[in-house]
């Protein structure tokens, strides 16, 4: 038998589930109720073999009784009640021992060891605080016993009452040894830790930097090449770099996606999942559509393949299961070979759907595997580099969606990420979504106000409704002059940046035009530089009608438009 083995399975008594920190306090809580027991009792009998004191050997005994029963409430589950219990009893036992043996118990001693041991096994200033409070008063009664002369200690012989002494003295030291030693191994252990936190701070900022002045530097280099350009020259000749210029904007905007999510984990903020009624295919079928520009810059072809088996619509989180997907799809394109294919399947069964993206690459070698859902594990590739986010952060999406994720990969025939979901049925009442339309509704005929006070994003959006049909739309730099125009010439749509100069921010822009009776029929699309939920849910509370992130996908901006036509039609 082995009596570490049990006496650490002693200490860990009523740990299972609990978070890191107080899964610490109760084993701290629980090792010095054991350390406390058998010193107590241990002790207790020593002195009642040299002196014959009953009344110190009862109460002795008892107190290691009750300290063990403080374990069995930590067992029980209840903590709280077993440290304010641990404290109590060791008060009471300072001060009948303290006055019952005199300056033999070394009491002061143990107040001393009490409250360094109230900072490690309480989690609440008010607790601490009101432990070194008790421990105060406990102080005052012994002193106050002792220059008083209330109660008598004790009278032993010298040999007994310097043994006695030194028991005491060697008990009290093994406790405040132990804390010491919690102190030491915690404080260590913290330090660790942020040193590789700081470790990895510097790798991800590094590794982040690298990633985006990569792509920056294609898109510099491209604009570059693209001012250059003559005149006569066809724009069909510049079709290869401009998706090239393509690629690099969207993995800039996948990085950035990225860091934004990882932010969230750090701060401990889980994203709500939002369910709505998703069609499969029109949606699959753009982001396909999306990412075959980034796949023509290493001349691969993305191949669909949807199952009959797959339902035309399932209920998930769009935003979510997008971010998953796009992750997934990037992860393919930047280690598939050149001049070949990535497939991405889609099926179902009674019970679940499944997503598998399989690339053509150099696969994962076998001792990699594990790793690869790690934070910062990332392989080099000659035209895409990663910072080693996106897989740890599809897993995480994967998992809130009630999802598993998994990798199959044979090495020089490429890899296989599968991600299987559960069917969720609707309700009579349940989540539904506007389904994407298959034709987009002719727009020209829109009135379009943009207020947008970058004069690159106003050059942008005027152009994209230019290609639209929409010749020549509004303009207004600032929420003032916005709202004038809207008065003026009453659009048929807003397109509104969130961060506008001045008095009038766009949320407070968006308020007058809701609660004016004669423009709030208004559609107001909001193109926003903040991809925060709150941002969201605070403009769509306010009566936005679409919410679009920046840098933003025209073609979502032209869906927002077309729905607008469909929904004033309705009126």
């Amino acid at each position: 038998m082995n009596p570490v083995y049990w006496i650490n399975a002693v200490i860990k008594l009523g740990t299972e589930g609990l978070a890191e920190d107080d899964r610490r306090r109760v084993n701290i809580l629980n090792a010095l109720s054991l350390a406390t027991a058998v010193l107590s009792t241990t002790v207790g009998c020593l002195f009642f073999l040299f002196s014959g004191a009953i009344s110190v050997l009862i109460p002795a005994v008892l107190e290691g009784l009750y300290f063990s029963g403080i374990i069995y409430l930590n067992y029980r589950k209840k903590h709280l009640l077993a440290a304010i219990g641990f404290l109590l009893a060791h008060h009471v036992a300072v001060v009948y021992f303290g006055i019952t043996l005199g300056m033999m118990g070394e009491q002061e001693l143990v107040i001393l060891f009490l409250v360094s041991a109230s900072m490690l096994i309480f989690k609440s200033w008010l607790l601490r605080m009101i432990s070194i409070i008790i421990s105060s008063v406990s102080l005052i009664v012994l002193e106050a016993n002792a220059y008083y002369g209330i109660v008598k200690p004790i009278a032993v012989n010298p040999d007994s009452q310097f043994l006695f002494h030194c028991l005491a003295i060697g008990g009290v030291l093994c406790l405040n040894i132990m804390v010491i030693t919690y102190y030491v191994k915690y404080s260590d252990r913290y330090r660790k830790r942020l040193q590789n936190a700081n470790l990895s701070k510097s790798i991800f900022i590094r590794e982040s930097s690298h990633e985006i002045r990569n792509p920056l530097n294609s898109i510099f280099g491209i604009s570059q090449l693209l001012m250059e350009a003559r005149p006569e020259d066809p724009i069909v000749n510049y079709k290869r770099i401009i998706e090239h210029q393509f690629a690099a904007c969207d993995q800039v905007v996948q990085v950035i996606n990225n860091i934004m999510e990882l932010s969230k984990i750090e701060a401990g903020k889980l994203d709500e999942v939002e369910m709505s009624t998703l069609q499969i295919r029109n949606w699959i079928s753009n982001i396909v559509g999306i990412h075959q520009y980034l796949a023509n810059v290493k001349d691969a072809k993305i191949v669909l393949q949807i199952d009959n088996s797959m339902l035309p619509e399932v209920i998930t989180d769009k935003t979510k299961l997008t971010q998953i997907v796009n992750n997934l799809v990037m992860n393919a394109i930047k280690f598939t070979a050149p001049h070949t294919s990535i497939i991405l399947q889609l099926s179902a069964d009674d019970t679940s759907w499944k997503l598998q993206v399989s690339d053509q690459g150099e696969g994962i070698p076998a001792e990699k595997r594990p790793l690869i859902f790690e934070p910062f594990v990332s392989e080099n590739n000659p035209l895409f580099r990663g910072t080693g986010l996106g897989l740890p952060i599809t897993k995480r999406l994967t998992y809130l969606l009630g999802g598993n994720i998994a990798l199959i990969s044979e090495e020089g025939k490429g890899s296989t990420f599968e991600v299987v979901f559960p069917l969720v049925k609707r309700d009579a009442e349940g989540p539904s979504g506007h389904k994407e339309q298959a034709v987009l509704n002719d727009c020209s005929h829109l009135k379009v106000l943009i207020v947008e006070d970058d004069k690159q994003n106003q050059l942008m959006l005027t152009t994209f409704l230019a290609g639209i049909g929409i010749k020549q739309p509004l303009l207004a730099e600032n929420g003032e002059d916005g709202l004038k125009l809207v008065h003026a010439a009453m659009p048929d749509a807003v397109i509104l940046d969130n961060g506008l100069p001045g008095n009038m921010s766009g949320k407070a822009l968006l308020e007058e035009i809701k609660k004016d009776p004669r423009l709030k029929h208004i559609p107001v699309i909001i193109a926003s530089g903040d991809p925060f939920n709150e941002a969201r849910d605070e403009m769509l509370t306010a009566g936005a009608h679409t919410y679009l992130v920046k840098p933003v996908r025209l073609k979502l901006l032209h869906e927002a438009l077309s729905r607008s036509i469909d929904e004033q039609r309705a009126l």
